[in-house]
């Protein structure tokens, strides 16, 4: 392998595909790979050292990778066309550390050559266009086909098996549209945005019911743009204007599906706005000037491009395991067993796991292979345990809590009881997530406004935990079109949820 490399380098030294000045650094990265491998077949070093130091090797290679060819490569390029050549080279970079992690002649490691050849393809590609217009088709055909694949290949880490509540019948993915939810001036603003780019924004099927064709089309989408102005003031908006309110809790009720879908979001909001806490990305802020155009451009190209989230953790094996106990007795068990499919080891290969997951889930109706924001889990087994959504802070809130609380401890009911502060994980998306993957129940209190309800129940909704929903029917009520028909029960006093939930949370 080494010897070809050298071979290939002074070939394109000679011929000026690379720098001169790179010749040097480049010569010594092989030397000391050509050493690393010598010393791990004699071993004199074990395979844990030499992937560290080849891994070392790669991070010193990381600008080498991403600029790959002489200066007039990119002489010429516009602002456009050189900063998504910039994306695609970060990508390659990041592309070539995954490689070196891969298990040789695994499917993963094919999936990854694959798209590191087509990201080399693009930036040659770059310094031939002649005009934005061809630009814009190579970007189209080329890069972020990849940039899907890789996102995809990265969220499958993220394993999860689910049971929606909506309908998850084939959708056909399209790497050039944007789903956009949110106020309709917002929407002006983003189709000039991505006007010449290639894109253009979702259009729901109104046939379906809101929360359904929203459900698929954040499904078809690769990135989403959720407007959430007016997020910091929520109550206020929703006394002055309610049927902007409602578009906001929209937007967050999508990000919950979002969230869990893995889908990359663009969150859009005032200049000196804060929102809610279960918000872990950095939002565009708009001011209302000539200038939120470019914003608006740039953050959908981030987060086509790059990736919102480092993609640590594994859930495959954890995923594999619970597709174990979920094909017990299943009159196609032993081919799935014959074929590898249950294979604890396919946690190494996240390809070969999606092209398992392709085949084995028709077998389970309703079963639905996810790649969310964060790994997956599950509840344990034989443990009931209802995680509460609720707000925090007001008067009635605490009531609320500690009546839950003990309607689950009694001995008539005995679930675990758990809510989102109570968690000693300090990275709250991550705690909220993961309790949500482990409950049995989740609670869903929807009295007011708060858009970190509205954020949860779509998590939920999308994992398909069995959901018990209750609201005081005095109270603010800013919920979207998407849940307006979901059963949720009024109460008004802790006597009154206490009977709620000591009759509906064993039946859920």
């Amino acid at each position: 392998m080494v010897a070809g490399l050298k071979v290939t380098l002074e070939e394109e030294l000679a011929t000026g595909a690379v720098r001169r000045e790179r010749a040097a650094p480049l010569r010594q990265v092989l030397a000391e790979l050509e050493d690393v491998l010598t010393k791990s077949d004699r071993g004199e070093m074990d395979d844990v050292q030499a992937i560290s130091r080849v891994l070392g090797l790669m991070g010193g290679m990381t600008s080498l990778v991403a600029d790959p060819g002489p200066d007039r490569r990119v002489a010429g390029l516009d602002e456009y066309r050189g900063r998504i050549d910039r994306y695609a080279g970060s990508m390659k970079a990041a592309l070539g550390m995954e490689t070196a992690r891969a298990t040789p002649g695994s499917a993963t490691a094919d999936a990854l050559a694959a798209m590191q050849n087509n990201l080399t393809r693009f930036q040659v590609g770059v310094a031939e266009v002649a005009d934005d217009d061809a630009m814009a088709h190579l970007e189209a055909s080329l890069l972020r086909p990849t940039a899907r694949a890789r996102h995809e290949l990265a969220g499958a880490r993220h394993a999860l098996l689910a049971q929606p509540l909506w309908e998850t019948a084939a959708v056909l993915p399209t790497v050039d549209t944007v789903a956009y939810g949110g106020d309709p001036d917002l929407r002006r603003t983003l189709e000039t945005a991505l006007a010449g780019r290639g894109l253009r924004l979702s259009a729901d099927d109104h046939l379906l019911a809101p929360g359904q064709a929203r459900w698929d089309t954040l499904r078809r989408c690769h990135v989403a743009v959720l407007d959430l102005r007016g997020a910091s003031d929520i109550t206020g908006l929703a006394h002055r204007e309610p049927a902007r309110a409602r578009q906001v809790a929209a937007s967050a009720y999508e990000l919950g599906l979002a969230f869990a879908l893995g889908v990359p979001v663009v969150l859009v909001c005032g200049a000196d706005e804060v929102l809610p806490f279960d918000v872990d990305l950095t939002p565009v802020r708009l001011d209302g000037g000539p200038g939120d155009v470019a914003r608006l451009r740039e953050a959908v190209d981030l987060a086509f491009y790059e990736q919102q989230r480092p993609s640590g953790g594994n859930a495959i094996a954890e995923t594999v395991a619970f597709l174990d106990g979920l094909t017990v007795g299943h009159p196609f068990r032993t081919a799935f067993e014959h074929m590898g499919w249950l294979d604890r080891q396919l946690a190494d290969d996240p390809a070969r796991f999606v092209a398992v997951a392709e085949q084995l889930l028709p077998r389970l109706p309703s079963w639905r292979l996810l790649r969310p924001a964060w790994p997956g889990s599950y509840p344990e087994p034989g443990v009931k345990r209802c995680f509460h959504v609720m707000p925090f802070g007001p008067d009635w809130a605490d009531r609320a809590f500690r009546t839950a609380r003990d309607v689950c401890r009694s001995r008539r009911v005995s679930i675990e009881y758990q809510r989102g502060d109570l968690s000693r994980e300090g990275r709250i998306n991550r705690a909220i997530w993961d309790d949500l993957c482990r409950a049995t129940v989740v609670l869903v209190d929807v009295t007011g406004a708060n858009l970190n309800v509205l954020i949860e129940w779509g998590m939920a909704h999308a994992i398909g935990r069995r959901i018990v929903a209750v609201r005081q029917p005095d109270s603010l009520d800013i919920r979207p079109p998407h849940v307006q028909k979901l059963r949720v029960l009024p109460y008004q006093t802790p006597r009154e949820l206490s009977r709620i939930l000591t009759k509906h949370l064993p039946e859920a």
